[in-house]
């Protein structure tokens, strides 16, 4: 079901997972702030989508400028995932943002900070120990534009779900067409202050990269030597846990 009014809104099933099952339709969703839903797309969320849990990556500050509206019925959970995105790229077009970008970000400042992100993130595990409940399904995850933050909740959930890293760093890069013409209204904002050189190198700060997530990706790797290890120290999820919430969230195909 489209929720046509909230960016990059997506059901994260589909994705079969390393031992032949599929990620459920209908359980676990991505997206976007909610502060511009419409009406009717709020009506659909909590009707026919039943959202019944919705976890916020957003700061305080984000938050009041950009409220989600309330959702009758829905729980709501709001920690911030210690990455301003208001500082990244999203829905703010700001001019002089475009040069100042430049000063402070490059690839290699992303990759780090996508390498901080899973480890001692009170955000992550909030939404990690959300997934034990079964009152808490149909999950929903935001952040600002549900590209960085909400990314890496997904690799996190997707991983936990035994997914292959490869579909994981696919579901990532999707952020890349469901923002398109969000990131084209940025680029043209921008692109009378910019020189073409900075164009370029705006486009490669804006564009999602699978180098982004695979930092955060191999940094759990490099520190734990995989999920298992990794979701037991940070999350407090044992085998038994992964597997209870693997029960709720996957199928046989």
């Amino acid at each position: 079901m489209l929720i046509r009014s909230v960016v990059n809104f997506r059901d994260m099933g589909g994705a079969i997972t390393r031992d032949g099952r599929r990620v459920r339709y209908g359980i676990l969703y991505r997206s976007g702030m909610l502060s511009h839903i419409t009406e009717a797309d709020k009506k659909k969320l909590i009707g026919p989508l039943g959202i019944r849990y919705l976890h916020d990556y957003r700061d305080e500050m984000e938050a009041a400028d950009q409220p989600d509206p309330p959702l009758e019925g829905v729980l709501v959970s709001r920690t911030a995932a210690n990455i301003a995105e208001n500082t990244m790229i999203h829905s703010q077009y700001g001019l002089e943002y475009a040069k100042k970008l430049f000063e402070e970000f490059d690839s290699a400042v992303l990759r780090s900070t996508y390498a901080r992100l899973p480890f001692k993130n009170p955000s992550y595990r909030a939404l990690l120990d959300a997934l034990r409940y079964r009152e808490h399904y149909p999950l929903l995850h935001h952040c600002t534009a549900g590209r960085d933050r909400t990314g890496v909740g997904a690799a996190l959930i997707l991983g936990l779900l035994g997914v292959p890293d490869e579909v994981i760093e696919a579901d990532y890069l999707e952020s890349n067409n469901y923002l398109m013409l969000h990131n084209e209204q940025y680029f043209d904002a921008a692109r009378p202050y910019v020189s073409a050189g900075e164009m370029e190198q705006l486009r490669g700060m804006v564009l999602l990269r699978a180098d982004f997530i695979r930092a955060a990706l191999d940094a759990i790797l490099d520190r734990y030597g995989g999920f298992s290890a990794y979701f037991l120290a940070e999350h407090s999820l044992d085998k038994a846990a992964c597997a209870d919430i693997r029960s709720i969230c996957l199928e046989p195909i």
